[in-house]
C-alpha cells in the first residue's frame, strides 16, 4: 500500500486494483487511470474533500489468461484479506473518514464490507445497498452457471452473507457479515437460478429492473434505502458500474442492456431523505481500455459527485 494523502479529508479514496475476481483483465487498472485522470481535483473543483489513500494492487498481476477459479482463489482470498486489513486501519486510526473503494472487480467487495463491518463490529447489523445488472450472489458451486463460466466478482454477496467458499465467509473473523433484512439490490436484470434461489431464501430483497421501469427509479431507491437505512450500525453502498444502461456506461466487463439511466440516478439519488450518511462506498467494474472518448471517466466523476455530496 502507497500512502499517498494525510486523513484530514471526509473522504479516503482507495484505489483496489485487482482482476483475479474477473473473467478478463482491465478493471485492475482503473484504479490509477482515475488516479492519473483527476479524479481528486474533480471533486475538490465540486466542493468535495477527498482524497487517495492510496492503491491497492495483488501481486502476481493477473494472467493474460482466464485463470478459473480454482487459479484464482488463492489471489482472490489474499486480495479481500489485504484490503480488509487496509480499511480496518483506516477506519480505526481515522474515525471520522468514510471509505471509498475504487475497483477493480466486484470481488472487491467481500474485502470493503468484510472490513467496514469487522471494524465498526456491526456483523449482522450493517445496512447494504448493491446497485448492479447481477446478483453477484453464486457460490462457487453455482457459480458455472450461465454467462459467468465460473468466476469470483459473481459471488461477493453471497461470500458476505455467509454462504459460499468459507475462508473467503471469514475474511477478517469468522462471523456472517451481513444479514439479509439489511441487504436491498437495485437495477438487477441478468442473473442465473443459483444465486435467484439462494437470495430468495435468505429474504433479500430485490428491485429488478422491470420493477424500477413500473414504479420509477425515486420510488424503489426510497424502498431499498428504507430497508439498509434501519440496520443499527450503519449502511453503506456497492456500485456497479454495469447496472448503469450502456447508452451511459460502456467501459464496462459486462453490459447489460436496459438499465439505469445515468441523469434518472442522479436525480433521483438527490431527491432521496437521508437520515444518516453511508459509513463506506465502492465503484467496481471500470474497464479504461473500453473508454476511447472518455466517457466513462465523466459518468464515474459524475456518480461520485453524487454520491459524496
Amino acid at each position: 500500500m502507497t500512502v499517498m494523502a494525510d486523513h484530514s479529508s471526509s473522504y479516503a479514496l482507495i484505489g483496489a486494483g485487482t482482476a483475479w475476481g474477473a473473467a478478463a483483465p482491465g478493471p485492475d487498472i482503473a484504479p490509477d487511470i482515475l488516479l492519473a485522470g483527476g479524479l481528486e481535483d474533480y471533486l475538490r473543483a465540486h466542493h468535495i474533500v477527498a482524497r487517495w489513500h492510496g492503491l491497492l494492487a495483488p501481486f502476481p498481476p493477473r494472467p493474460d489468461h482466464d485463470p478459473g477459479m480454482d487459479e484464482a482463489y488463492g489471489m482472490v482470498k489474499y486480495f479481500s484479506r489485504n484490503l480488509c486489513h487496509e480499511i480496518m486501519e483506516l477506519m480505526a486510526m481515522h474515525p471520522h473518514v468514510t471509505p471509498v473503494t475504487i475497483g477493480g472487480d466486484h470481488s472487491v467487495a467481500i474485502g470493503t464490507w468484510s472490513g467496514v463491518t469487522t471494524a465498526l463490529k456491526a456483523h449482522g447489523q450493517f445496512g447494504l445497498l448493491w446497485i448492479d445488472a447481477h446478483m453477484d450472489a453464486h457460490t462457487p458451486i453455482t457459480a458455472r452457471q450461465g454467462k459467468w463460466g465460473g468466476h469470483f466478482h459473481g459471488t461477493p454477496l453471497a461470500h458476505l452473507l455467509g454462504h459460499g467458499e468459507k475462508s473467503l465467509c471469514e475474511v477478517g473473523n469468522k462471523r456472517t457479515k451481513l444479514k439479509p433484512g439489511y441487504t436491498a439490490l437495485v437495477g438487477v436484470r441478468s442473473y442465473e437460478s443459483g444465486e435467484a434461489e439462494l437470495l430468495k431464501e435468505l429474504g433479500v430483497r430485490v428491485f429488478m429492473m422491470d420493477e424500477i421501469k413500473q414504479r420509477g427509479l425515486h420510488a424503489v431507491l426510497q424502498d431499498a434505502l428504507a430497508i439498509v437505512t434501519k440496520a443499527p450500525r450503519g449502511w453503506g453502498l456497492s456500485f456497479d458500474l454495469d447496472a448503469l444502461d450502456p447508452s451511459d456506461m460502456r467501459a464496462v466487463g459486462t453490459t447489460e442492456p436496459n438499465g439505469i439511466k445515468l441523469n434518472d440516478f442522479i436525480q433521483s439519488w438527490k431527491k432521496q431523505s437521508f437520515a444518516s450518511k453511508p459509513r463506506a462506498l465502492e465503484m467496481v467494474e471500470y474497464i479504461p481500455a473500453k473508454d476511447d472518448d472518455g466517457h466513462g471517466i465523466a459518468a464515474i466523476q459524475k456518480l461520485l459527485q453524487t454520491l459524496l455530496s
